[in-house]
């Protein structure tokens, strides 16, 4: 029900800063794929209605992204950064895989090791959206090496170091 109670807050925030001439990035822990819900060949709502109109009560959506990045107005028809992990090649296959299904445990906790990107939940839950007007020099990047994971520490865990979150977070230079 979390998801329904976003949408539109999130949706009426866009529409209004994409209205008052402001570019948009937005970008954070979204606790869902994104990538997913894009590639869904379902309907976004449940009552199949298209996403750039008004949300009838009562109707749930399965797509954050579809419901506030639908084209409606076209300054606020956010598109979300492609994505890259700098690892190893088999690394990489994994993060692209996961842009397109669901991982295998086994593979998840490949990416989550230290020797790959070394979060909890490696990829797919933060993302960076960006509205028109604003380029990418590339890909959003899973910055795990500096913020991503925690690091142990001595007996008395005074240079511990504990990650900004549990996901890998996504960085990018953008040009506005």
């Amino acid at each position: 029900m979390i998801l329904q109670q976003q949408i539109d807050p999130l949706e009426s925030w866009i529409e209004r800063s994409a209205a008052d001439g402001a570019r948009i990035v937005l970008l954070g822990d979204f606790n869902r794929n994104l990538w997913h819900e894009l590639r869904d060949q379902r309907p976004a709502r449940s009552d199949a209605s298209g996403t750039s109109s008004p949300r009838p009560a009562g109707v749930l959506s399965r797509s954050l992204i579809e419901e506030v990045a639908d084209g409606q107005p076209a300054a606020a028809n956010l598109e979300v950064l492609d994505e890259h992990c700098q690892i190893s090649d088999a690394g990489q296959t994994l993060c692209t895989q996961a842009e397109i299904r669901d991982l295998t445990p086994p593979e998840t906790q490949l990416l989550a090791s230290d020797n790959y990107l070394g979060c909890r939940n490696p990829v797919g839950l933060d993302h960076i959206l960006v509205s028109p007007g604003i380029k990418s020099d590339g890909p959003a990047e899973s910055e795990h090496r500096n913020f991503g994971g925690n690091k142990a520490g001595t007996p008395n865990e005074k240079d511990q170091v504990l990650a900004i979150s549990d996901h890998c977070p996504m960085i990018a230079r953008l040009n506005f």
